[in-house]
């Protein structure tokens, strides 16, 4: 009898989960227009409560994947885009900065009618969330920061920006192959394990070049523009030839950089802090003295810091830590 009921069974099963595929998948890309272009994002659906990712100045939507992952298994509706210029979002020229990604994101979340969203960012992607919280509160109940969006001195700045610089490199190269792509990431040091998350991150940055070869699918001259808006450059020599050449306006950026609307979010806040350096000791990208600052700053914030993890591997690797803060704070809000 069993025998005769299970190809029934099987046939059952199969049909069941290619319809909840195509209804309900446990992930997806999706394209939407906003602003005058497209903008890619990926999707995790569940029915509870939503969540959208902001990554960091090089990344892309799957830098997420593993936090993403696991809020998903939690039943919450997870949302991550690629910043335009960035993964599979159109690349313009410009404009860049955070003013314009926060249209973006307001764009998105009106053009998908998302309410109560928590909203999570990393690096670069914790500016453009304080910025976007901060001016549109209606649609936010929550704000997660990952090693990001503190207020940081020109020296702090450099140190930053040498932590991040070796990301930057890859920008614009050709290579003989994914291998070798690989290879000069993982030869940076940054990242102390590789993982098959990691290597779809970057497979996923990758575009097609003449004679075989791959190519970063990132403008060089995009990224220099969201730096410039920064007062940064991918050049350290760069920074240094504003500051003289006009130093007025190069601190003029600086001060703009560092006006963080910290007072006004009004949502609970958890800051993550990446406790290892990158690649030389003090080059954090959130030092202790920024962190100490926002918690001042923004009344309903806490913090910690997770010690076996630098600003890249607090998002790329496994972490049981972060995982367990993410979803304690999540379900407080509830």
């Amino acid at each position: 009898m069993k025998k005769l009921f299970n190809p029934f069974l099987r046939f059952y099963y199969k049909s069941f989960k290619f319809a909840k595929d195509m209804i309900w998948p446990d992930y997806r890309q999706v394209d939407l227009e906003v602003n005058g272009i497209n903008i890619h994002l990926g999707e995790w659906p569940a029915s509870g409560e939503t969540v959208f990712c902001v990554h960091g100045i090089t990344a892309n939507h799957k830098t997420f994947q593993i936090i993403a992952n696991c809020l998903h298994e939690n039943k919450m509706h997870v949302y991550a885009l690629d910043l335009r210029g960035r993964g599979r979002s159109e690349r313009p020229y410009g404009p860049y900065g955070i003013e314009t990604h926060v249209k973006d994101i307001i764009a998105i979340i009106e053009k998908l009618k998302l309410k109560n969203v928590i909203l999570i960012g990393h690096s670069l992607g914790c500016f453009i969330s304080i910025h976007t919280v901060a001016s549109h509160p209606e649609y936010f109940k929550g704000l997660v920061l990952l090693d990001g969006g503190g207020i940081l001195n020109v020296w702090q700045k450099l140190r930053a920006l040498s932590a991040i610089r070796p990301s930057l490199s890859r920008l614009g190269q050709k290579f003989s192959s994914k291998e070798d792509y690989f290879e000069s990431i993982r030869s940076v040091g940054f990242l102390k394990s590789w993982s098959p998350v990691m290597e779809d991150f970057f497979v996923y940055e990758l575009d097609e070049a003449k004679g075989g070869k791959v190519r970063n699918n990132i403008r060089p001259e995009n990224i220099e523009s969201e730096l410039n808006s920064m007062a940064g450059s991918l050049k350290p020599s760069s920074i240094l030839k504003k500051l003289f050449q006009d130093p007025r306006n190069f601190f003029r950026k600086i001060k703009e950089m560092n006006k963080i609307p910290y007072e006004k979010i009004k949502c609970p806040v958890l800051i993550l802090r990446a406790g290892k350096f990158n690649l030389t000791k003090g080059d954090d990208v959130l030092p202790l003295s920024s962190l100490q600052n926002m918690l001042k700053k923004m009344r309903k914030a806490e913090a910690y810091t997770i010690d076996e993890c630098n600003h890249f591997e607090i998002i790329l690797s496994e972490n049981k830590t972060r995982d367990e803060k993410i979803l304690e704070f999540v379900r407080a809000l509830r």
